[in-house]
């Protein structure tokens, strides 16, 4: 392995852990305080209504962000041309569509009134275009700049939805919170990476290309999505806004740490991977891959741990007081699911990806889902929000198995067998000594946790995992001033 390359790697990952760590740690944060200053049912009102925007969204805008993020740096294709197909295309669907979702939204909930509504639609197509325009900076590997939008953002959605609750807003708060701030970031973002209207070129056969390569994509993350959510929906209808809160609180706490730490990975490596796989660069590729698994492993172990170990200690600490027994016994299972849909989406995927077979991850993705919706019929009116935890991880964990098993047949890129034993072994000994030290000692949880990271760290250093020996010594020859 090149070293510097692999240096490199670390920095960028650091990089993009940093910048979604930030807005990352504000939005756990806004979990804390909406538990503490909402009720349960106002909490199930609020998270329902954000996963249905959430699910407009997916269906029909997502498929664009996965398109930009692929042919950005298509040399055949100019910048203008790319994100003019992309004007035009959000513009038609959110004219045509949007009204539609909200009439069927009045209809079907009780709750939602005509400031709901507007709150609603400023939402989604504000968040829709600030995540489409993000694309173009995490295109460009502005990581700092890409940090400082999301920390903005929920820096921005937090303390306006606050400031509302304390005005009696009620589920609205936090809804205007995060419309205003996307809609206020968006209109930054639409001066400095998009074109005026009148320089908008519509080029069909690009536009067909753009759709063929990520709708089966967005139909992916759909199910990924309705993998994420439907519990929820599938909660408040059966036992009402309560319990979808109850569930949804403990849920997001968990599910949010794995998505921040994850993806943003993904986010670092994946453009490498697609520049070195498109410039058939093998080693630089097999590299590549390899340092991705021990990456996904080394932020996926201490947060997992944590979770699994600690539920009570945490619910306690992070959660208002309504909401902590129910979390007791979802946060575990939570992690874990949220753990395996990050080892498919980040890494049993990759050869579909790269091959554009895209179409193989949605199958497998739905028949995940439809294992997750037929358990939740099952589950939810016998164990009610643990049935829908456990069903959950049983999607999860059904779409991952396929996704490794059918990927072996389109996975050209061999992986290293020291990397897997490394990984494996690391995570056997650290979920091995918690588990010990959390039997020995009931007490010190904060201290326990710091206990584990030292331990995480000389265990990596034992094992040479990216080359930490060799890092470690360039910092000390750095900090002693013998090299530049």
């Amino acid at each position: 392995m090149n070293y510097v390359r692999g240096f490199m790697v670390f920095q960028k990952s650091l990089a993009f852990i940093l910048a979604r760590g930030v807005p990352g740690a504000l939005s756990l944060l806004a979990i804390v305080v909406y538990t503490h200053l909402m009720a349960p049912e106002i909490y199930g009102q609020y998270a329902v209504l954000v996963s249905l925007a959430g699910l407009f969204i997916s269906v029909f805008y997502q498929w664009m962000q996965f398109s930009l993020l692929r042919y950005y740096h298509k040399t055949t294709i100019s910048t203008v041309q790319l994100l003019s197909q992309f004007a035009w295309a959000f513009t038609a669907l959110s004219l045509l569509l949007l009204p539609l979702f909200n009439f069927v939204l009045i209809l079907s909930y009780d709750f939602v009134n005509g400031m709901v509504i507007a709150v609603i639609s400023l939402l989604i197509v504000s968040h829709a275009f600030f995540d489409l325009s993000c694309q173009i900076s995490i295109s460009r590997g502005q990581a700092g700049f890409y940090g400082l939008l999301l920390g903005l953002k929920s820096l921005l959605a937090l303390g306006l939805a606050v400031t509302l609750l304390y005005l009696g807003a009620g589920m609205v708060a936090p809804l205007a919170g995060l419309g205003l701030s996307y809609f206020l970031l968006s209109v930054y973002l639409a001066q400095r990476y998009w074109h005026a209207p009148r320089d908008w070129v519509f080029d069909k056969d690009l536009s067909a290309q753009l759709m063929r390569y990520g709708l089966p994509l967005a139909a992916t993350f759909i199910m990924n999505y309705l993998m994420s959510n439907a519990d929820r929906l599938m909660l408040s209808a059966m036992h009402g806004a309560a319990s979808a809160g109850l569930y949804a609180a403990p849920f997001d706490l968990s599910n949010l740490t794995f998505i921040v730490l994850l993806h943003a990975l993904h986010l670092a490596l994946y453009p490498l991977i697609i520049k070195a796989y498109e410039q058939q660069q093998t080693r630089q590729l097999h590299q590549l891959l390899n340092q991705n698994i021990q990456l996904l492993v080394l932020v996926s172990i201490l947060p997992l741990i944590i979770f699994m170990i600690y539920p009570q200690q945490l619910a306690a600490v992070l959660l208002g007081e309504a909401f902590q027994a129910p979390a007791i016994s979802i946060i575990p299972l939570i992690a874990m699911a949220t753990l395996f849909m990050g080892i498919k989406a980040y890494i049993t995927d990759l050869p579909f990806l790269l091959k554009q077979k895209t179409s193989r991850i949605m199958v497998i993705n739905a028949l995940g889902v439809a294992v997750n919706i037929v358990a939740n019929f099952y589950w939810i009116p016998r164990y009610g929000i643990e049935g829908a935890a456990y069903a959950t991880l049983a999607g999860y964990l059904v779409s991952t198995l396929l996704s490794l098993i059918w990927g072996l047949r389109y996975n050209t890129f061999p992986l290293q067998i020291i990397t897997v034993v490394k990984v494996v072994l690391l995570a056997l000994l650290m979920l091995l000594i918690a588990k010990l030290l959390a039997a020995t000692i009931n007490d010190y949880f904060v201290g326990q946790i710091m206990l584990l990271t030292l331990l995480l760290a000389g265990l990596v250093y034992a094992m040479d995992m990216l080359q930490s020996r060799r890092m470690v010594k360039q910092w000390w020859l750095m900090w002693q001033g013998k090299t530049k």
